[in-house]
């Protein structure tokens, strides 16, 4: 073979489509009448099997009202989970959570880094899962999600997801109740927030070492900003300011991405730290939670 026919087929090897799709899950209708508590609202559920082993760049979810002529409707948004049906997550057979991908209120758009993804094997079974919820005592809303993955065959480097939280304890506060009557294993997760400012924090040691690459988070009404602090120098990887409707309940949060990532090693603590103002009278139900996705071993 010449070289000019080798120099070319190399170059056609390095043009060739990664293959991509757009893989789309619909989930509803959920009927949402009234106030409706976060972590208690009505959801759907739907199972679901990769036919080819692929790779995630992009996870996002649309909510829509059918009663409003099918317009979105973000703020009905509790969560939406990926979720391994055997309970693993890639890379790991010892998981902390069964999920391997959150959307939450201010992230419901995740694109991850160049040359970064989700690992599915072909075969692999998971549940994409969506829950509503309401600040709105008058709500009335039919609601349909739709969960769109952007994935294609071409190998990337794998991140898996790590979970963190400030529990009732951290903080020195109550648990909500009823709040999580129907998952009593994560109760702790939320607690009942006294009027007025205060920081709560959660310390915690990362499950290996390597780097971040993607950061959101998770905040309820009142919520400031949440930070990820590297504990014994006090440095802030990473922190992120809320941005809130005029009357007070969380919006968005913006993510952090990148290719260079944050380095994190499994020997040293970190602290999770969430800013609240409660600017009402009374207490109100609040939670904290980081959701990162890593490359394990990665310097």
């Amino acid at each position: 073979m010449s070289l000019f026919a080798v120099s070319a087929l190399l170059a056609l090897l390095a043009a060739a489509p990664a293959r991509a799709r757009e893989l789309t899950y619909e989930l509803g209708p959920v009927r949402v009448r009234g106030l409706v508590h976060s972590m208690e609202g009505p959801s759907a559920s739907l199972p679901v099997a990769s036919d080819r082993t692929e790779w995630i760049r992009r996870i996002r979810i649309e909510v829509r009202d059918e009663k409003d002529g099918g317009r979105p409707a973000p703020r009905f948004l509790c969560h939406a989970n990926l979720i391994f049906a055997d309970g693993t997550e890639p890379g790991s057979s010892r998981a902390r959570r069964r999920a391997f991908a959150v959307l939450a209120p201010g992230g419901d758009d995740i694109r991850f880094p160049r040359g970064y993804g989700l690992p599915m094997k072909a075969g692999r079974r998971f549940v994409a899962h969506f829950m509503a919820l309401s600040h709105d005592a008058r709500a009335d809303a039919d609601l349909r999600a739709r969960i769109v993955l952007d994935t294609q065959e071409k190998p990337l480097k794998p991140l898996v997801l790590v979970v963190r939280s400030v529990f009732a304890a951290d903080a020195g506060l109550p648990r909500a109740e009823p709040s999580f009557r129907r998952m009593p294993d994560t109760g702790d997760k939320t607690w009942m927030i006294p009027p007025g400012r205060r920081t709560l924090s959660h310390a915690f040691r990362f499950p290996f070492s390597g780097r971040i690459h993607y950061i959101s988070g998770h905040l309820h009404r009142y919520g400031l900003w949440l930070a990820l602090v590297e504990k014994r120098s006090g440095r802030v990887l990473w922190r992120s300011e809320t941005v809130r409707t005029p009357d007070g309940y969380f919006s968005s949060l913006p993510p952090y991405s990148g290719e260079r990532g944050l380095r994190v090693e499994a020997d040293r603590a970190y602290v999770l730290e969430a800013g609240y103002d409660n600017a009402s009278s009374s207490a109100a139900a609040a939670m904290a939670q980081i959701y990162m996705y890593a490359s394990r071993g990665e310097r």
